[in-house]
């Protein structure tokens, strides 16, 4: 089976964009990497990033896909990597739609109703999964201080362009912690607070919806720890989930909403019972962890909505391995949360690695030596402070 026609992905130069090049490229596909701002130096120095575009925002992510790829014999496929770029993807569906291939809810404007974390928990609810008591908060004059059990969670529901988070999740443990958190935020801002769910475990499910409404699910990434750059830096995958995720209620989960395309599901697992953290309605981080695995649900998704066949592509994780994000175990030695110790057993442990690969290593090497210049780079400037 061969598929013809161009994938463009559109995302942030991190490790999920260079996860989703390499397998979709290692299966032989022409990627196109359509790169938001400037780049981290991850996928950009990928062998596979031989064609691609930095666009200088969102709106020049658009306007360059209206005004391109007008003559390809194939009808291009665009894949993105982040809740901005499904969202954007989202408002232009109707003038996407006749040249692209596109993820995505049927209706256009239906996706960004859900990638609002609230509407998401009220979502899982309806369909049966357990969520975190959940408040949105769009003013702080609005919440019974009262009612509030402490310690509790407060993030941001939803990414609005033009508006200003000062952080991307918060514990706090009190009143005055919830007020100061609320109070240093933009005042369009809109947050979302929930119950703190302690020692729990995370769980990832991976997975793709096609065209005709079958789900195919992963097996399951367990995290062990959690990075400077991700929420599973070390854990190991699995064929088996465990019980107390329900695949029939993810399964009707995303038939509710008809979503099509890749997507992933964040669970708490604590004392038997599964608690739903949120969905990623795309690409999920995890998504090169799982391809690793055996799950080559990318390949599956492109080959489907192509019309060409696919029902002999492996889709299933095999075994359990561990695994390891190489860098963000990294990030954590420089930042003096890990001993380096610790960090090489890990990499022993590990069988799959984020970042390291002997067919496409620059990434990785790369990243080793931006975390060798970080002690050096804090050291000059501490010489400088006092002096």
């Amino acid at each position: 089976m061969a598929v013809n026609n161009k994938i463009i992905i559109w995302g942030n130069d991190n490790s999920n964009l260079l996860g989703v090049l390499r397998q979709l490229s290692e299966n032989g596909l022409n990627c196109f990497v359509l790169f938001n701002q400037r780049t981290a130096r991850m996928a950009i120095k990928s062998h596979y990033c031989k064609d691609y575009y930095i666009a200088n925002d969102l709106n020049d992510g658009i306007s360059f896909l209206l005004s391109h790829f007008q003559e390809e014999q194939y009808k291009p496929i665009i894949l993105c990597t982040g809740d901005a770029f499904a969202e954007k993807l989202d408002e232009y569906k109707e003038k996407l739609i006749t040249r692209y291939y596109l993820p995505g809810t049927k209706e256009q404007g239906v996706l960004k109703n859900y990638l609002n974390k609230y509407n998401q928990v009220k979502l899982a609810e309806k369909n049966g999964l357990h969520a975190p008591k959940s408040i949105l908060v769009r003013n702080i004059a609005d919440i019974d201080f009262n009612s509030i059990s402490y310690p509790c969670i407060v993030k941001p529901n939803q990414r609005i362009n033009g508006v200003h988070y000062k952080f991307k999740i918060k514990i706090c443990r009190n009143e005055g912690e919830l007020k100061e958190a609320l109070a240093t935020s933009d005042k369009e801002a809109v947050y979302i607070l929930q119950e703190y769910i302690s020692d729990y475990q995370l769980a990832v499910i991976d997975g793709c919806r096609l065209s005709d409404g079958t789900t195919l699910l992963s097996g399951v990434l367990m995290c062990e720890k959690g990075g400077e750059l991700s929420d599973s830096s070390f854990g190991y995958l699995s064929e088996k989930a465990p019980t107390s995720i329900d695949m029939v209620k993810v399964k009707a989960y995303l038939d509710s909403i008809n979503y099509c395309g890749p997507f992933g599901f964040d669970f708490g697992l604590k004392e038997g019972k599964a608690y739903f953290f949120e969905s990623n309605l795309r690409i999920d981080a995890t998504n090169y962890l799982f391809y690793k695995m055996g799950f080559n649900f990318l390949y599956l998704w492109i080959a489907e909505v192509t019309g060409n066949e696919w029902h002999n592509i492996s889709c299933k994780v095999k075994g359990k391995k561990y695994f390891i994000d190489d860098i963000g175990e990294l990030s954590m030695v420089t930042a003096g949360k890990m001993r380096k110790e610790d960090w090489k057993a890990d990499m022993k442990r590990a069988e799959i690695y984020k970042f390291k690969n002997s067919n496409d290593n620059m990434p990785y090497i790369w990243q080793r030596i931006v975390y060798a210049i970080i002690p050096f780079h804090k050291a000059i400037k501490n010489m400088i402070h006092i002096k």
